[in-house]
């Protein structure tokens, strides 16, 4: 059986909006009933409507009834759009809303006061950083936090040359004297590869007859590599001390050592 409004007496459809009285049962469009769809679907969604009298039923003496609110006033449907827009609703939605938000709000408060901590403990790290960079430039070496080194005292050459002299060094000559000093090196980081075998070469010097003289961090451990894989083609040794040579302007690489010395007698 079809569900007719009471009012303009036309069919109720399924999809339509409409509410029945409490008191006489009689069925009503929401528009009806003055209130607009939205506005009473806006109701229903929040909770604010319980139950409905309507006009005729309002009008019986003794009779008091119609849309309850949580707020705990009565207002007739008809005066819902009215009742709407009244400060008493704003402060109604405006408490729930509050009730529901200050728990994020709270949150909030505190992450803003954690990240103005985090923002000064950042600021005092790169101060201490930028004062310990200072400190670093202007304090003198230490040695194992014992004897203070001048940076400043300079190194005589005869100092320089006896440090140099005291260094062991690689001698790598190839069997083939007529081999070139790039040859003699493509050899070498073929077959020993620093980044493999974790030595470290400090310093390459080229020598004549394809010779190549090598510095490095752990002379003993380059050896045995280098002699591993290079013996048949090279004759490798250490050399403990370099002494230092003095070359003398005008005489030629055959001059023995006794001429040398009576020149400054």
């Amino acid at each position: 059986m079809a569900v007719k409004c009471h009012k303009c007496l036309r069919t109720i459809g399924r999809t339509d909006n409409y509410i029945s009285c409490k008191d006489c049962s009689h069925n009503y469009h929401v528009s009806c009933a003055g209130v607009s769809d939205t506005a009473f679907d806006n109701m229903q969604d929040a909770g604010l409507l319980t139950s409905f009298c309507c006009t005729s039923c309002k009008s019986k003496p003794g009779v008091i009834s119609g849309v309850c609110i949580k707020s705990g006033n009565t207002v007739s449907l008809d005066r819902q759009g009215w009742y709407l827009s009244t400060d008493e609703f704003r402060e109604l939605v405006a408490g729930i809303v509050k009730s529901e938000l200050q728990p994020f709000v709270d949150k909030i408060d505190i992450l803003q006061t954690e990240i103005r901590n985090l923002c000064l403990e950042n600021s005092q790290l790169r101060n201490e950083v930028v004062k310990l960079t200072k400190d670093s430039h202007s304090r003198p070496v230490t040695e194992n936090n014992l004897t203070p080194i001048d940076v400043t005292t300079k190194t005589s050459y005869a100092e320089a040359i006896a440090k140099n002299s005291q260094q062991t060094v690689i001698i790598i000559k190839p069997k083939d004297k007529t081999q070139t000093v790039n040859k003699t090196k493509s050899d070498i980081m073929t077959s020993v590869d620093p980044v493999e075998s974790s030595v470290n070469i400090g310093k390459v010097k080229n020598l004549k007859d394809g010779c190549v003289l090598l510095g490095c961090d752990d002379v003993k451990r380059f050896t045995q590599l280098a002699k591993n894989k290079l013996s048949s083609a090279y004759d490798i040794r250490e050399i403990k001390t370099l002494r230092p040579r003095i070359r003398i302007a005008g005489l030629s690489d055959d001059v023995d050592k006794d001429s040398v010395y009576k020149l400054f007698d």
